[in-house]
């Protein structure tokens, strides 16, 4: 989610008084924020598809990547 820390706190109060029990811990807000004080939008863009990729790349337990299988390394030798 794109959005300002002040943002979240607004998106948090509304779902503790609209919800039953919805918890906002997983989501990342602001995102592109972490890395630079420049507010230029092509530089918070550029943060953001760096920070979806570090996600998308990044192994954890129990995650399966998009392709719905965890990923090994794969090496390739040269021939």
């Amino acid at each position: 989610m794109i959005g300002s820390a002040t943002k979240r706190a607004r998106f948090d109060r509304f779902c503790r008084e609209t919800t039953d029990g919805l918890s906002t811990a997983p989501l990342a807000c602001p995102m592109g924020a972490q890395g630079s004080p420049d507010k230029r939008p092509e530089v918070i863009a550029s943060f953001i598809v760096a920070e979806v990729m570090a996600a998308l790349t990044t192994d954890t337990p129990g995650k399966a990547h998009s392709s719905g299988s965890k990923a090994s390394p794969q090496t390739t030798e040269p021939k």
